[in-house]
């Protein structure tokens, strides 16, 4: 984290909640940039979502040619796996407040349309589900101080459910999807449902949705085309692998073939290319990570925080992301 350029006076101050399953973080500060490199990622020790709520001032987040803006009282997320570039700038002489709340990939991607969609999106402004979303929590931070193990055991679940929700939900009063967009969404989940089979190709997926090569190719054009879309699918899905502490332990050559590649050269430099290290190095930063866990308990307030968003990818992802379906399926 750095201030910006010629910023002499800065402040900041932050807190964070544990909640069971999530972690909710409150900053004030002046403008800011965090940069967060592949290393950085795989050092972290942590594979989750990351959620912002810009209170006051506003924040720009960039990834590879994707960039967001957020400005006063809107919501995006950020897929934590990717390289980003956060910038939180201040205005009107005031500090800038933000909010943001660390989920886990395994409770919240499972219960999204199009996990894809989540790497850095801004979420659509004026839908009933953001405006709950946003209420949800503003009041979860006014009563974070007094909550009871009970109601922060319950807290992660609910917000995730929500987060999924806002995500999912059409913007009303926006015009429908049109049809490329429609079709375009639909085959990106066929794509994540299907990441690892063999029978992934152009071809099959031309058959299967009834289309020609030609039309596939431009549905992805903004995607770099449909071969690079797949690709990058796969080795964040890889990526996430090597970070996981539940997951077997294997070898980079079996992974690269289940990642449907032909030999772990040609994963080794693809990964290298998307990330800008190789997988063995991704691993062993992440094990170094997960090593400082294992020991004595954290002591300090700040590694305390570290401690509970290493550990939300840890443990109980499943009991999670069920409970937060279950908020997806409530009754009106």
């Amino acid at each position: 984290m750095v201030a910006p350029d010629g910023q002499e006076d800065f402040r900041a101050w932050s807190r964070a909640f544990n909640l069971s399953g999530a972690v909710l973080t409150e900053v004030v500060a002046s403008s800011l940039h965090y940069r967060r490199t592949a290393r950085n990622v795989a050092r972290s020790g942590y594979d989750h979502y990351q959620i912002n709520f810009a209170l006051f001032g506003q924040c720009r987040i960039r990834v590879g040619q994707q960039s967001m803006l957020l400005r006063r009282g809107e919501i995006g997320i950020l897929d934590c796996l990717c390289a980003s570039d956060f910038e939180v700038h201040a205005t009107q002489g005031r500090l800038a407040h933000t909010l943001t709340l660390f989920v886990p990939r395994a409770a919240l991607a499972p219960l999204l349309a199009s996990p894809d969609a989540a790497r850095c999106a801004r979420m659509r402004p004026g839908t009933s589900a953001v405006r709950l979303l946003k209420s949800h929590l503003v009041r979860l931070l006014r009563q974070a101080y007094t909550m009871t193990a009970a109601q922060r055991d319950s807290a992660a679940p609910t917000l995730i459910g929500l987060v999924a929700e806002a995500l999912n939900a059409p913007c009303e009063g926006a015009a429908k999807p049109t049809p490329r967009a429609s079709s375009a969404a639909s085959i990106k989940c066929h794509i994540e449902r299907h990441l690892h089979s063999p029978a992934l190709s152009v071809k099959a997926l031309a058959i299967h949705f009834g289309t020609s090569r030609a039309s596939l190719y431009r549905l992805f054009d903004t995607e770099g085309g449909l071969r690079n879309y797949i690709q990058q699918r796969r080795l964040l899905y890889a990526f996430s692998w090597l970070l996981s502490v539940e997951r077997t332990p294997r070898r980079i050559l079996d992974l690269a073939l289940d990642c449907r590649f032909a030999s772990d050269a040609t994963f080794n430099r693809a990964f290298r290319r998307e990330f800008g290290l190789p997988p063995g190095e991704a691993r062993d930063l992440a094990r170094m990570a997960r090593n400082r866990l294992d020991p004595a308990p954290p002591q300090s307030e700040w590694s305390k925080t570290v401690h509970w968003i290493q550990a939300l990818g840890m443990r109980r992802a499943e009991g999670i992301q069920g409970a937060a379906a279950s908020v997806l399926r409530r009754e009106p």
